[in-house]
């Protein structure tokens, strides 16, 4: 498995060029070497320079999104300011635009390996983390937020107890909420103001359960009796939180958030890592009418693209805004760098999400075809330039077999995995990870510096796709897809890979990837070359056999360090959910289902009395739907007995 580069030996290095590079473009090397003393006085403040000035950090992920969305890519959808962090230079938005960028098949693995830079087959988050379940990023694994306090400066380096980041969380964060520990201000953020678990409507901000899952929670380690559910029913997710990561917004009495900017003037004497995971363009697709109207004239469009494209219209002017804020302030500007990202591939044509496109690669969330598995991602800022030490100009030249639609300046076109930014950002923050030995992730500091040149040398040329787990029992079939590799070129799938119509993108909904593989047994392995075959259309395992040996060989040894997925309805859920009433009346508890209605009849439930869980069932006989109203009154509960199991798995598909 690849390993971390050194961080030390890099940090040394980088400082070395750095120097060198300072040295000649000021013609001072002669007077250097005549007076040595003042040479190593040069050296001394450039280090200390190079100490006290670490980058602020907004990192800014987006949910769902297609690999072939962004307007960068020539779809028709308006994205002016997430296209300009890598296609305008002029306000130093000179960045770097991923190729090969990896990411997860869905929400909660990829977050949880941003965080820790270990692959879910080393954290048991190998699933969507469901509102009833414990499962959650293990506690005792340093998050990203974690590694940033323990950055040091000259300036506050004499006092141990001092830390240098200021990291606040806004939005989505969905990998852990079954306790207070598991959230954001107890996992480093030193505020988080957003929504627990998986998704919840834009407008009234109700997760799945009917309460409010929309939380400020001001202060580190703020939990019972801190916590407060915010009322912003109407108001539109999107905008909400753009607002929350800009202005000053007073939640209680007592307390004050200021996320990104403070008024009059931000705090610029410790760095900022702001971490901005907007619910766009994840499920329900509602936004605003306004920012559907560009699009309405679209014929060769369906309904549900134009009204995705209006939500990741809204969020783009949201991210605009934010950079505008920033600009405000050159010393805060000046010194950031700006990390976009995706969580996974998007839905295309079933499921809650519809409209995205991942053209023309093939399948989407849900899978780990091309398709669900390769997302957009972009490296951006005034301070990106000084952190890669990277001195060569900025290209756009079209080379062979690159996407024609893309317009950009600089690409990195070597393999990036959504691993690789927590050792990427503690290189550069010149602080070694308290997991080091395991981290799954490579710091790509070295081979982006160079970004320009595609034949420089990749930092790695491997990685593991994962499975798609879409059920809490893997032996449910087809519950359990892939794992799928990729080395060089090559990937390998083994067995089904997952996710709803695979040998479909959209749109246009004209074209279709071949169904090639209408009926695989799960013992069988696929092999692509994805430098021939992109869309991943034809298996040429049978044409490579010695290749599909290396690349079965290389899976053997990833499963040797494999964790068994954390099972969605484990021996200690159910639980009673985080319930706080004081700002927005009941909160959300985790499938607090007030008088939900199920969409189908359904075989009468059995009762679960055994852990004192008490399942109330109705029946509305005119309509012949069920109404569900369930309480637990016990974290302790059923679950290891397989008909409870049974019951709760249908609960939680009454959502």
């Amino acid at each position: 498995m690849l390993r971390i580069i050194d961080v030390w030996r890099s940090a040394a290095y980088c400082s070395s060029v750095l120097i060198f590079v300072i040295l000649a473009s000021t013609s001072l090397s002669t007077s250097a070497a005549n007076n040595p003393s003042s040479s190593s006085r040069d050296q001394k403040e450039q280090e200390q320079e190079q100490h006290d000035n670490l980058p602020n950090i907004v990192m800014i992920v987006m949910d769902d999104l297609g690999s072939h969305d962004l307007g960068l890519h020539g779809t028709g959808i308006n994205t002016p300011n997430i296209d300009g962090l890598v296609t305008d230079g002029n306000n130093g938005n000179n960045g770097i635009y991923l190729d090969d960028y990896y990411v997860l098949p869905y929400c909660s693995p990829t977050r949880s390996a941003l965080f820790s830079g270990l692959y879910p087959i080393h954290t048991g988050v190998h699933n969507v983390i469901r509102p009833i379940s414990t499962a959650g990023l293990p506690l005792g694994i340093e998050t990203l937020p974690e590694l940033l306090k323990r950055a040091k400066t000259t300036k506050n380096s004499k006092n141990s107890n001092s830390s240098t980041y200021q990291p606040h969380a806004v939005g989505k964060w969905h990998i852990g909420h079954s306790s207070w520990n598991q959230t954001p201000t107890f996992r480093g953020f030193d505020s988080f103001f957003g929504f627990y678990i998986g998704g919840e409507d834009y407008f009234t901000h109700k997760s799945g359960g009917g309460g409010v899952d929309l939380h400020y929670d001001s202060t580190p380690n703020c939990g019972e009796g801190c916590s407060k559910v915010v009322n912003e029913r109407g108001n539109y997710s999107t905008h909400v939180f753009t607002r929350e990561a800009i202005n000053k917004e007073i939640r209680s009495s007592s307390s004050s958030s200021s996320f990104l900017l403070s008024s009059p003037t931000p705090d610029t004497s410790a760095p900022l890592f702001l971490y901005l995971a907007y619910q766009a363009v994840h499920c329900p697709n509602e936004v605003p009418e306004k920012y559907i109207k560009p699009y309405k004239n679209r014929t060769d469009w369906t309904h549900q693209r134009k009204n995705y494209a209006g939500m990741l219209s809204a969020a783009d002017e949201g991210i605009g805004n934010v950079i505008t804020a920033l600009q405000q302030y050159p010393t805060l500007w000046n010194n950031t760098v700006i990390i976009f990202t995706t969580d996974n591939g998007g839905p295309t044509t079933v499921g809650c999400t519809q409209g995205s496109s991942n053209y023309p690669k093939r399948g989407g969330k849900c899978s780990v075809w091309e398709g669900g598995t390769t997302g957009d991602a972009i490296l951006s800022g005034p301070a990106l330039q000084r952190l890669l030490l990277s001195k060569t100009t900025s290209s756009s030249e079209q080379k062979d077999g690159d996407d024609e639609g893309l317009y950009v300046h600089r690409r990195f076109r070597h393999l990036f995995h959504v691993v690789d930014w927590f050792p990427t950002i503690a290189e550069w923050i010149n602080v070694i990870p308290r997991h080091q030995t395991r981290l799954d992730g490579v710091s790509q500091v070295g081979a982006l510096s160079d970004s320009s040149n595609s034949d420089g040398l990749p930092a790695r040329t491997e990685l593991f796709g994962g499975y798609a787990q879409c059920l809490s029992d893997p032996s449910k079939n087809p519950s359990w897809w892939g794992p799928s590799l990729r080395h060089l070129n090559w990937k390998i799938v083994q067995g089904e890979s997952g996710g709803p119509d695979a040998n479909e993108t959209f749109p246009p909904g004209t074209k279709q990837i071949h169904n090639n593989l209408t009926t695989i047994n799960k013992t069988k392995y696929l092999l692509f070359d994805l430098e021939k075959d992109p869309s991943e259309e034809n298996d040429i395992s049978e044409l490579h056999p010695e290749v599909l040996t290396k690349m079965i060989y290389k899976l053997k040894l990833y499963r040797k360090s494999f964790v068994y997925p954390q099972i969605n309805d484990d021996s200690q859920c159910p639980f009673t959910g985080l319930v706080n009433t004081t700002v927005a009346g009941p909160a959300w508890y985790v499938l607090g289902m007030h008088n939900v209605v199920a969409k189908v009849e359904r075989k009468i439930l059995s009762i679960c009395i055994y852990c004192k869980v008490l399942f109330t069932l109705a029946l509305v006989s005119s309509k012949k739907t069920f109404i569900l109203s369930t309480f637990f009154t016990s974290r302790r509960c059923c679950c290891r007995i397989p008909w409870c199991k049974d019951l709760q798995e249908s609960l939680l598909a009454l959502q």
